[in-house]
This record gives C-alpha cells, sequence and structure tokens, in this order.
C-alpha cells in the first residue's frame, strides 16, 4: 500500500512538473497591452515576438471600453496581415488562424488593434495576446 503511494505521490508530482514547464514556455511568448487607448486614426501595434508553433493566434481581451467596437488581427514585421480581422465589442478570447501557419513559424508577429468602422471614439482596452494559442494568462 505504501508502495502505491509513493507512486502515485511521484507521478503527480512529475506530471504537475511538466505541465507548469509548458505554462511557462507559453507565457513567456505571452504580450500584455494596456491599458492603451485605440484611436480613430491611430492603431495599437505591439512589440514583436518570435512565432515558435503552427498553432492560431490568441488575444485575450480584458477589457473593451463601454462596449465599443475593436478589431484585432496578426501581422508580420513588415505590416503584412497574416490572419483575418476580428471585431469584437467585450471581454473575451479570440483566437485568430494564420493564413499559413506553417510559412510564419520562426517569424516575428504582432498584434495589430484599430476602431471598427463603426466606431469613431478614442477606446481604452487590455489584454494578453500570443502568437500560438493560450488558454491561461
Amino acid at each position: 500500500m505504501k508502495m502505491k503511494v509513493r507512486k502515485s505521490i511521484l507521478l503527480v508530482s512529475v506530471l504537475a512538473l511538466a505541465f507548469g514547464n509548458i505554462l511557462v514556455a507559453n507565457a513567456s511568448n505571452t504580450g500584455s497591452y494596456g491599458p492603451v487607448y485605440i484611436t480613430k486614426t491611430g492603431d495599437y501595434i505591439s512589440a514583436g515576438i518570435v512565432k515558435e508553433g503552427t498553432e492560431a493566434a490568441s488575444n485575450l481581451v480584458a477589457e473593451v471600453q463601454d462596449g465599443r467596437s475593436l478589431t484585432c488581427w496578426i501581422e508580420d514585421s513588415n505590416g503584412n496581415r497574416v490572419t483575418d480581422k476580428v471585431t469584437y465589442n467585450s471581454a473575451r478570447a479570440i483566437y485568430m488562424p494564420y493564413h499559413d501557419p506553417v510559412a510564419m513559424k520562426g517569424r516575428v508577429v504582432r498584434l495589430r488593434i484599430s476602431t471598427a468602422l463603426t466606431n469613431f471614439t478614442n477606446t481604452r482596452t487590455w489584454g494578453n495576446w500570443n502568437p500560438d494559442y493560450i488558454t491561461n494568462t
């Protein structure tokens, strides 16, 4: 009985360490933004982060001021859009598949946020983003 308990504790410990390392690896590739104000004439463009895998990008939006509409997408270091645009007006997780995920692996990408076409007001927002899918921050 004692041996089974020890094996169980050892297994749980090893799994916890492995899972923790995966979370740390993802967290190190995460960018935070905000609070920032997105204006009608000026987009927010994040610092570049190297895309390590072939997963979709994620933008974990923590706030959008007063339910105003914003649009986000991922672009490469030359400013070329590499995902579709996504419009949103509340805190949520946004996942943006890449047009060519294999070609983007190892390249620097950045998050871009703009006011939606129907929003003519400066809008405060903040959150975290990752060039590869994440579920926690």
